[in-house]
């Protein structure tokens, strides 16, 4: 199944009537594709056309209903049962970039110390559209999240496209700070 990617919403069961519409609607896809229904609300989207898989896997931020739509390259060890999302890949911007740093290396460099860069929005790195510039990068949702990030002494904020449930205390995806485990409660 070399086209395949595993979907699933996060947060959200979706049936699979909506999740074909959604995938016709954003993906756009040029050739056929078979969605296939699993456990745990994940399908398997299998393609048959590269330019598709490609696209569904760099194309996003894709969101259904409001909740993150988790595109995975499908790997035979892939358990729908016991499917523990660790990683997704996901947008990211970094809004008001100095204008110095749109450059494809700096950008991609900036990008790595967020998470393995797998995509840059090249329109965004020359002097027509300088307002910021978006990444596609493998986010480790197991370990606190990058929200900002020092360049040449000032802070770089980031903002991760598709991902509502951050919690702003201990900077991990999932739940939000009212209901973190982390933040100390007043004595």
């Amino acid at each position: 199944m070399r086209l395949a990617v595993v979907v699933k919403v996060l947060g959200r069961y979706v049936r699979q009537d909506i999740l074909h519409s959604k995938i016709c609607t954003f993906w756009q896809p040029t050739g056929n594709f078979k969605l296939t229904e699993l456990e745990g609300g994940c399908y398997i989207v299998k393609f048959e056309k590269e330019w598709d898989y490609q696209h569904a896997i760099l194309g996003g931020p894709w969101v259904v209903q409001g909740h993150y739509l988790m595109v995975h390259p499908w790997e035979p060890t892939i358990s729908p049962q016991n499917l523990e999302i660790k990683q997704v890949y996901g947008w990211v911007r970094l809004l008001g970039l100095p204008y110095h740093y749109y450059h494809k290396s700096i950008l991609r460099a900036i990008g790595e110390v967020i998470g393995t860069v797998l995509k840059v929005n090249y329109n965004t790195a020359g002097v027509d559209k300088a307002r910021f510039t978006r990444l596609v990068v493998k986010i480790d949702l197991t370990k606190p999240l990058v929200s900002k990030i020092k360049l040449d002494g000032t802070m770089q904020f980031v903002e991760y496209m598709g991902l509502p449930t951050i919690c702003y205390c201990c900077g991990k995806y999932g739940h939000l700070e009212t209901s973190c485990a982390a933040k100390k409660k007043p004595q």
